[in-house]
């Protein structure tokens, strides 16, 4: 499993499964239950996604994603 730091690192991740899997992006959109332009622009930087709709996208090229708590920040009143 590939560590992803970003939204940037998961749409490479998503960009390379569509491929390894030989798909259109049409067929990834379908499966996700998305339309194929909105996946095209988030696949090319040009739109920004809700965290389930990336998620829902990520299981439909057959990624597994685990989110793991970042530590949190302490603020200049602490």
């Amino acid at each position: 499993m590939s560590t992803v730091r970003d939204e940037d690192d998961l749409r490479i991740q998503v960009s390379t499964a569509i491929a390894r899997l030989g798909w259109p992006v049409q067929r990834a959109a379908d499966i996700a239950g998305m339309h194929r332009p909105h996946v095209s622009a988030w696949l090319s930087g040009r739109r920004r996604l809700k965290t389930d709709t990336m998620l829902r996208l990520t299981r439909a090229v057959g990624l597994e994603v685990r989110v793991k708590r970042a530590p949190r920040r302490l603020t200049l009143d602490e």
